[in-house]
């Protein structure tokens, strides 16, 4: 578990640093899928970066439960976003009526 001095606040301040809004990685929990705190919204340029994140929110989430015990454990993964083909590019489908 890395040292945070000042605690949430700089761990806080850490993952700020490290957020890329509109990056194609996230950080979600293996087994539900949803991204637990304290990284909702955040998104990073690359995957070295969102596994760094995933340091750092196990930390947070390890503070956490020092002073809340029923804080959840969330196996943490990095995952890229894989944009749908978009709407544009779509041909709608035809039926012949003759």
């Amino acid at each position: 578990m890395a040292r945070f001095r000042d605690g949430f606040g700089e761990i806080r301040a850490h993952l700020d640093a490290l957020h890329a809004p509109g990056g194609p990685y996230r950080v979600v929990c293996a087994k539900s899928g949803e991204t637990p705190a304290p990284l909702s919204g955040y998104r990073f340029d690359d995957r070295q970066t969102a596994a760094e994140a995933t340091d750092v929110a196990a930390t947070y989430r390890a503070y956490l439960r020092l002073y809340d015990p029923t804080v959840p454990f969330a196996d943490l993964i990095v995952c890229e976003d894989v944009d749908p083909e978009p709407e544009t590019s779509r041909r709608p489908a035809t039926v012949n009526r003759e």
